[in-house]
């Protein structure tokens, strides 16, 4: 009987964890990580920002336990934070030709194997990047929590899964949240200035490219070599 019981408890033991390791494993739904203006109050993008991102690269920590993080792979993450910035104003709707890159890295989410709730924390990092300067106007660990109660079941069915979507819901609403109250960098003293093009000038400049090409001076290959500078600097 001593065997029996024992077995039976082992076995028990050995079907509640298989029932936590499914939850933790089951794939994150991407509706319930994405940011709407719902969740964000009192939000305004930043008009540096507005219609100007677009995300260039997702990365994850490697040492990161893919079990752990309930399948909210770099896909699956950069799906959601494209839809928030998306919603919230920030995506551009050109991306080839966006004023900022985004780089993200998905360094870590702590969660627990055991408990009456679900904790998760997800450690993500945010690198916003000017193209044409190549000046980072945004670069901080953002860490975001979220708590989903134990099932009324008494089994962890979903909870795990649930608690990741929002600590990755929470961490990108953090994010956008923290990004419209960034002022942009700093110049260093003594740093070149860059002075704005002058359309006079770049006008002046096709003029006399033109006259030098009708006059037969240079050839048309040079002519649209040289012309393509001129405006690609404006």
């Amino acid at each position: 009987m001593y065997l029996l019981r024992n077995s039976l408890q082992g076995i028990f033991v050995l079907a509640i964890t298989a029932l936590i390791l499914s939850a933790c494993a089951s794939p994150a739904i991407l509706q319930n990580m994405i940011v709407t203006p719902q969740d964000i109050k009192a939000y305004l993008p930043s008009p540096n920002f507005e219609n100007a991102i677009t995300i260039s690269k997702v990365d994850r920590n490697k040492k990161t336990n893919s079990i752990l993080t309930s399948k909210i792979d770099e896909k699956s993450f950069q799906n959601a934070l494209r839809a928030s910035l998306k919603n919230n104003g920030l995506l551009a709707a050109h991306q080839p030709s966006s004023r900022f890159d985004l780089f993200v890295n998905l360094e870590a989410f702590e969660q627990p194997l055991f408990g009456k709730e679900f904790k998760v924390t997800s450690n993500i990092k945010y690198k916003v990047v000017e193209r044409k300067t190549k000046v980072t106007w945004y670069e901080e660990l953002v860490s975001a929590s979220f708590i989903t109660p134990y099932s009324d079941s008494g089994l962890p069915v979903g909870g795990m899964r649930l608690a990741n979507e929002g600590a990755v819901r929470e961490n990108i609403k953090e994010f956008i949240t923290s990004l419209s109250k960034k002022s942009p960098p700093d110049t260093d003293e003594g740093a070149e200035t860059i002075s704005a093009p002058d359309p006079m000038s770049a006008i002046q400049k096709l003029h006399d490219l033109q006259e030098a090409l009708d006059k037969g001076l240079i050839k048309n290959e040079e002519y649209v070599k040289e012309r393509d500078k001129i405006l690609d600097s404006l």
